[in-house]
C-alpha cells in the first residue's frame, strides 16, 4: 500500500532519532503543527521545503514517494528528481541552507542556528480552559502561565494568546491537554470552535470553557459540546467570546 506524507515524515523523522518538537523548531512552527502531518490531518502543509530540509530528504520524495529517502545531493536531484518548484518558490530561505552532508541532529542545529533573527517574539500561555460543565480558572493578569513559538501567521494576530484545554467534553476534536491559540480580534461565526469568557460578578473569577459556537443571539450565546454531545448556553452580559485560530490558519494555510 502507498506510504502517505505523513507516515513518510514519521518514518524520516524516526530514522534520525528526531522528536517531532525538534523537527517543528527548525520549521518554525508548532509541535502539533508536525504532528498533525504525520497523523495526515494536514495534507499538504504550505512549509513542507523547510520540512524536508529539517529531514534532509526531497520534497518530492516527502509529497510523492518519489526517489530514494536519503538525503538527495545536488548531482543526484539534477539526475533523478526535479525540484526546480520548490526550488523557485523559496529561493530566498535557500541561502541558509546547510551543507548537503549535514542530517539528523547536525543539520537542525545547523538551520536552527541560521533562522534564530527570523524568530518572533513568544506568545503568552494564560491558563487552562475546560472543556467541561465546571469551567477551570483562567489567568487574567498579564503574567503568562508559559510561553509557546509565534508563527509568522499568529504575529499578524494582535492581542492573540493562548490557553491548555483540559478536560474530555470536546473530544475528539479537542483532545485534552492540547494547547490552542485565541484571536481576540476576529469575530467568531457559527461553526467556529471558541472560548468562552464568563464572569458573573464584580469580584468572581473568571472561568473560561471551549466549546463550538452553534449561534448567538442578543441575550444568549448557545454553543455544543460533543462528549456526551450537548447544547450548552450563556448569557451573552456575563461573557466575552474569542475565536479559536484553526490549525491551518496557524500555520498560514
Amino acid at each position: 500500500m502507498k506510504q502517505t506524507l505523513g507516515e513518510r515524515t514519521k518514518e524520516r523523522r524516526q530514522d534520525l532519532g528526531l522528536s517531532q518538537a525538534k523537527v517543528a523548531q527548525v520549521c518554525g512552527v508548532s509541535q502539533p503543527a508536525v504532528d498533525q502531518v504525520e497523523r495526515n490531518v494536514t495534507k499538504r502543509p504550505k512549509w513542507l521545503p523547510e520540512l524536508a530540509k529539517a529531514l534532509g530528504v526531497s520534497s518530492e520524495w516527502l509529497l510523492h514517494g518519489v526517489g530514494s529517502k536519503e538525503f538527495v545531493n545536488n548531482l543526484h536531484a539534477k539526475n533523478h528528481i526535479d525540484d526546480s518548484h520548490f526550488q523557485t518558490e523559496n529561493a530566498a530561505s535557500n541561502k541558509n541552507a546547510p551543507p548537503d552532508n549535514l542530517v539528523g541532529e547536525a543539520r537542525i542545529a545547523h538551520m536552527a542556528a541560521s533562522t534564530q533573527t527570523q524568530r518572533f517574539p513568544p506568545i503568552k500561555v494564560l491558563g487552562t480552559a475546560q472543556g467541561g460543565p465546571s469551567g477551570a480558572f483562567l489567568v487574567t493578569s498579564e503574567e503568562a502561565v508559559a510561553y509557546v513559538d509565534r508563527t509568522p501567521a499568529l504575529n499578524r494576530i494582535p492581542g492573540c494568546y493562548a490557553v491548555y484545554v483540559v478536560g474530555e467534553s470536546m473530544e475528539p476534536v479537542i483532545p485534552h491537554g492540547e494547547l490552542r491559540f485565541i484571536d481576540p480580534v476576529k469575530p467568531p461565526s457559527p461553526g467556529d470552535f471558541v472560548l468562552i469568557q464568563q464572569k458573573n460578578g464584580e469580584h468572581d473569577d473568571i472561568h473560561a470553557f471551549v466549546k463550538q459556537l452553534v449561534r448567538r443571539t442578543e441575550k444568549k450565546i448557545i454553543t455544543k459540546q460533543f462528549n456526551p454531545e450537548a447544547k450548552v448556553e450563556f448569557s451573552a452580559d456575563t461573557v466575552t467570546v474569542h475565536r479559536i485560530v484553526p490549525w491551518n490558519e496557524v500555520h498560514g494555510a
